[in-house]
Order: C-alpha cells, then structure tokens, then sequence
C-alpha cells in the first residue's frame, strides 16, 4: 500500500465516520408517505424522527466504491 493508498482510506474513514456521526432523518407518516428531517447529530435526534436506513446505507455503499474504485486506480504499478 503507498501513501496515496493509505489517504484514499483515511479520507474514506473519515467520511463514513461524519456519515453515522450525522444520519439522514426521516418522519414517517404511514401510508401517507413521510419527510425528511434533514441530517442531525444521531445522539440528539429530531423530535418524531429515526433515522433513514435505506437513505445512510445508500451513502455508505456509494462511498466504499467510490473509495474503493480510488484505491484500485492509485496502485503502484510494475515498471515495464
């Protein structure tokens, strides 16, 4: 692993750490649909609010490939 490779990871930690610092929150209204509350600090979550699973996990897979894919691209390769 190079030093462009170990940067890569720790911006890639350190995003997916702000992410489940500071979830997306969603109200739900039942059958009637529900609204975004916005991201909060999940330790002091919105009044009649949880947090947006399906929205943070989306997050989370977009960032690991994007990180990933950087992290492939940044290799060192053989000399020719």
């Amino acid at each position: 692993m190079n030093e462009k490779q170990k940067k890569i990871l720790k911006i890639v930690a350190f995003a997916m750490i702000g992410m489940l610092l500071f979830p997306p929150f969603y109200e739900d209204w039942g059958q009637h649909g529900g609204k975004s509350l916005g991201y909060n600090l999940a330790l002091s979550p919105p009044k009649d609010g949880s947090i947006d699973k399906e929205m943070l996990l989306i997050q989370l897979l977009v960032v690991s490939a994007v990180g990933g894919i950087a992290f492939a691209l940044r290799r060192d390769l053989p000399p020719k």
